[in-house]
């Protein structure tokens, strides 16, 4: 049977990553497949670039629309 981790769990592991721990040690510890982790941590890295993506194309949205009302 197919193991489920919640998104809280791979929030966490993917922090832990971030800060420093190894992939290797990570799948030690929580007895998760390293293949694993390393689809969650890609995961998390496409979001943040979609999220920042995001935040630019407001900012300058936003900036185009001051420069139109000046």
């Amino acid at each position: 049977m197919k193991q489920t981790y919640t998104p809280e769990q791979v929030r966490r592991c993917c922090i832990a990553y971030a800060n420093g721990q190894s992939v290797s040690e990570l799948a030690e510890i929580l007895g998760i497949p390293r293949s694993t982790i390393y689809t969650w941590i890609k995961r998390e890295q496409q979001q943040q670039e979609e999220s920042k993506k995001e935040e630019q194309q407001q900012e300058e949205s936003k900036m185009k629309e001051e420069q139109l009302l000046k």
